[in-house]
């Protein structure tokens, strides 16, 4: 089973601002269990485990992939570009077409 895993280390990191003691892995494990073995022990227990040293985490969430939504950000992403390009069309031609009743008006048909 896939897992995602969200872990959160001592501190802030290098700025606290771009978030970077926070990061985020997909992982496959057998178990939750196994997923926290995993994430505690990435090199075995027998190395130094992730709550320890200068990058030791603080917060652990390991969370069923079942559970996580993806969202296609693309996809909205071009549906915003769509309707600010049909905005912008709209607006440009309503000043184009308040020029022309103005030109109209001034120098007729």
């Amino acid at each position: 089973m896939k897992y995602l895993v969200c872990k959160k280390q001592y501190g802030e990191g290098c700025d606290y601002t771009i978030g970077c003691g926070m990061r985020f892995d997909v992982i496959e494990a057998f178990s939750p269990e196994n997923a926290v073995e995993q994430t505690i022990y990435p090199y075995g227990r027998d190395r130094v485990s992730a709550l320890e040293g200068e990058m030791a985490l603080k917060e652990l969430l390991i969370i069923p992939v079942e559970y996580v939504t993806s969202v296609d950000l693309k996809g909205i992403i071009l549906e915003i570009e769509n309707e600010r390009k049909r905005q912008f069309a709209e607006q440009q031609q309503e000043r184009e077409l308040a020029e022309l009743k103005r030109l109209k008006a001034k120098y007729g048909d």
